[in-house]
């Protein structure tokens, strides 16, 4: 789980930094994938 967590973490900072506009869609599957769990 958090060797998942710390990839996540990752793509995210590293599509923020490539593209603001991917960050909210990021955001919103991070969203829906920790509440699987």
């Amino acid at each position: 789980m958090l060797s998942y967590w710390m990839i996540w973490k990752f793509l995210i900072e590293e599509a923020t930094n490539n593209s603001k506009v991917m960050k909210p869609i990021l955001n919103k599957k991070i969203s829906s994938s920790i509440q699987q769990y």
